[in-house]
């Protein structure tokens, strides 16, 4: 009981003291006007005579009015407290005058006085109350001033200045970067928890000694590919640093290859590897050099679709050998529609699947029957691991241009599906010839007994006398299913088994009895698998322009190729090399007079083409028009030595158009003979666009003389 009234009086005490505060407080106004007089010597102005001086509190007062006299006060600020003053409070009294100064002479602030009007006083008395505390002091945690280590020489974990700007990670003055870090989780009532995980780095700039940098790092753990329904792609798991340094780069990572400066090799390539680039003066001319080194992550694919009438998609991609299961990469597909370049979109003109391999055509492009559609694209199928290796030489002078390139791409040896190849299937691969390419193998073999798997035993039968081994049957039986197979899909009347509808836990088959008239099969699969052999191409070509005279200028490129169908063959093929040539010459006449802006009215462009391509040339991808074997109608001939011979004529006028012919001929041995009439005139006067095109050819082949006739004219209007 003693205890809680000591503790209520305790209470009751500081209650009351914090209501006689706040009456001070509100009353100042009142407590202002007295003239009380502070009993203390230093405030009498006949004792002190440097009362302008700033003045010391006693800490003996017990109020919080203060009474201030100063001397000669001339300057513009008088520093007053080192509380916090009532403005209110403030009164300045001229004791000379006797008179009470009026507001709008000094203005407080921050407890300083500040002499607005540059008015001198000889005496004054400045009578003002306080606060007990001062609400300008600064309060921190840690000083601003220290750096490292503090008065005992203990090391702190961190340094903080509050005015330097946050340091980044990569520190480094001239480079600029950005990017995103993400962790999260997912879980449900129908999964595991999964930890989720996105990184996403752009950087760009300048390391210092003249090194530059550009990077993209993105990694997610999701492996697929972008949807191919938008014109722009966002790349997944892509690493690509490039680093520069005067006149050389170094580019690691995920990057692209396309065409180098060569007319018969043509290729655009998806790489993860290493490139290498650099330029340098040699004698009168400039060197460029460049060298690749890296994995392939795709082939080359071309798909001609079979349309149907109103059938907008999805059309299923396949491969070179017929695979239905393939992964384009994605932003490597164009697509021709009619020769004309399409664009990717679900608002254009088609999207895709890549992880599927499926276009799908969007409604403003109808599909019928009777359009040529040609897709070429870059595609995946896992089966051997590529690596491409190649090498780029330039040389340019003012007159001479001269080039070399070299290309290797190859599979490894060892499957990356199904692991390494038995020595069954090697002796098969090795057996046949690299023109085959792929081999049949049994797919039979042994297993122990589970009840989990599809087993078969082996039977012999007689039926209608005929004898036939060897005959799988489906058994669950642990003394006789010691068999297991893989089937193959062959065709209706190729293969001798067929698929049974079974209760089991997968897919079986059973063998049915062929034709005993004719003995053709009567199922569709079989128990053997296709080894796809791994390839090997190259191809080496060396050029060079020369510019005769100002307006003339020669051109010619040479090209070995080099295809190997199949790395593991013991049999080499007589096929395997190929060689290519072309050459052909230019010349520009200006003639004509000279308008107003001091243009050369006409320009008469005359140029001459021979190109040859041996039978077994091989290029890595079509180096030719998309429409080249339609305008030539060469669809479905033998590949044999060819002969491509061109000569015409370009005319330009500033005020009427431009007109071109074309005369050629192609020649493949005795199985064909054309000419070909190419004329195109455009001409945009005004508002108007006139295209006018005709293509007249004659050909001869095996099955006898054809004449292909093809006018286009397209002339439209622009109305403001």
């Amino acid at each position: 009981m003693t205890q809680q009234l000591k503790i209520g009086k305790s209470k009751i005490a500081n209650r009351f003291g914090l209501l006689i505060f706040l009456f001070l407080i509100v009353t100042n106004s009142t407590f202002g006007q007295d003239s009380l007089q502070i009993n203390n010597p230093n405030n009498n102005p006949n004792n002190n005579p440097n009362l302008n001086q700033i003045p010391q509190q006693n800490a003996n007062l017990k109020t919080n009015l203060r009474v201030r006299y100063f001397n000669s006060f001339n300057s513009d600020t008088l520093y007053l407290d080192s509380l916090t003053i009532l403005p209110n409070s403030l009164i300045v009294n001229d004791l000379i005058s006797n008179r009470q100064l009026d507001s709008t002479n000094f203005r407080l602030e921050n407890n300083y006085l500040l002499n607005q009007k540059k008015q001198t006083f000889a005496k004054l008395e400045i009578t003002y109350r306080v606060f007990p505390v001062d609400f300008g002091f600064v309060t921190f945690r840690k000083d601003s001033t220290w750096r490292g280590l503090d008065e005992g020489n203990k090391v702190a974990g961190f340094e903080y200045n509050p005015y330097s700007k946050n340091s980044g990670i990569i520190e480094a003055p001239g480079l600029s970067y950005n990017g995103s870090f993400e962790r999260g989780i997912s879980f449900g009532n129908n999964q595991d928890l999964v930890v989720n995980s996105n990184f996403n780095l752009q950087m760009a700039g300048k390391l210092g000694d003249d090194i530059e940098i550009l990077g993209a790092i993105s990694d997610n753990n999701i492996p697929l590919q972008a949807e191919g329904n938008t014109q722009q792609l966002n790349e997944f798991d892509r690493l690509f640093i490039q680093i520069k340094r005067k006149n050389v780069k170094l580019t690691a990572g995920d990057y692209e290859r396309q065409r180098p400066n060569a007319y018969f090799m043509n290729y655009y390539k998806k790489l993860q590897g290493l490139t290498f680039e650099s330029g340098s003066k040699v004698g009168k001319g400039k060197l460029t050099s460049s060298a690749s080194a890296a994995i392939s992550r795709g082939k080359f694919g071309r798909n001609t679709l079979q349309t149907q009438e109103g059938n907008q998609g999805p059309y299923k991609l396949l491969g070179n050998d017929g695979e239905l299961f393939i992964i384009v990469l994605s932003g490597t597909e164009k697509v021709f529609l009619d020769g004309q370049l399409l664009t990717r979109g679900q608002n254009n003109d088609y999207i895709i699947d890549y992880n599927r391999g499926e276009v799908t055509f969007t409604a403003n492009r109808l599909i019928t029957k009777d359009v040529r559609v040609l897709i070429e694209f870059e595609y995946t199928n896992n089966e051997y691991q590529r690596s491409l290796l190649a090498v780029n030489l330039d040389y340019e002078t003012d007159r001479l241009q001269l080039n070399f390139n070299a290309y290797n791409e190859q599979d490894g040896k060892t499957p990356t599906v199904q692991g390494e190849l038995s020595e069954v299937q090697k002796a098969a691969l090795g057996n046949i010839s690299d023109a085959t390419g792929n081999a049949l193998v049994t797919s039979i073999d042994t297993a122990a007994f589970r009840s989990d798997r599809i087993l078969y035993k082996m039977v012999d039968t007689l039926i209608s006398g005929l004898f036939f081994d060897s005959i799988l049957v489906y058994s669950t039986n642990q003394d006789s299913a010691q068999f297991e197979a893989i089937f193959s899909e062959v065709g209706l009347g190729n293969g001798n088994y067929v698929r049974l509808q079974s209760a089991a836990n997968g897919t079986v088959f059973r063998w049915v009895a062929p034709d005993l008239l004719t003995g053709r099969p009567n199922g569709t699969h079989e128990p053997i698998v296709k080894l796809v052999a791994p390839n090997q191409q190259q191809m080496f070509t060396l050029g060079g322009k020369y510019q005769l005279t100002k307006n003339s200028k020669i051109r010619s490129e040479i090209a070995l190729s080099n295809r190997d169908l199949n790395r593991l063959s013991t049999v080499q093929g007589a096929d395997n090399l190929g060689l290519g040539f072309t050459t052909g010459y230019e010349n520009r006449l200006i003639f004509g007079k000279d308008d107003s802006v001091k243009i050369k009215k006409n320009e008469l462009t005359l140029s001459a083409n021979y190109e040859f391509i041996q039978r077994t040339f091989n290029p890595l991808n079509p180096y030719r028009t998309r429409e080249f074997t339609r305008d030539w109608n060469t669809t479905g001939l033998d590949a044999t030595d060819e002969h491509l011979i061109s000569a015409g004529f370009t005319l330009k006028n500033a005020a009427i158009g431009i007109l071109k012919y074309d005369f050629s001929t192609f020649l493949k041995d005795s199985l064909y003979n054309g000419l070909r009439n190419y004329a195109v005139f455009v001409a945009r006067p005004k508002s108007w666009d006139i295209r006018l095109e005709m293509n007249y050819l004659t050909s001869e082949d095996l099955k006898g003389k054809s004449i292909f006739s093809r006018p286009k004219f397209n002339i439209s209007k622009t109305f403001e």
